[in-house]
């Protein structure tokens, strides 16, 4: 998997994105463009990330929960 690619900072980032208990509820009822949501707000606290890597690693987060 490509996400043990990403360096620390991002994936400390990527979990503090996904830890909004109300829009995670929603991904998972169906609302799957909130994944959008939260990789833009990796991507805008991290900028340089590769975004393949960081929708990878937020969808994994997400599907976690």
């Amino acid at each position: 998997m490509m996400s043990e690619n990403l360096p620390a900072p991002a994936m400390s980032v990527a979990h503090e994105s996904v830890s909004n208990p109300s829009k995670v509820e929603e991904y998972r009822k169906g609302k799957i463009g909130i994944a959008s949501m939260f990789i833009g707000d990796v991507m805008k606290k991290k900028k340089g990330l590769d975004p393949k890597l960081v929708k990878e690693l937020i969808t994994k987060k997400l599907n976690d929960f």
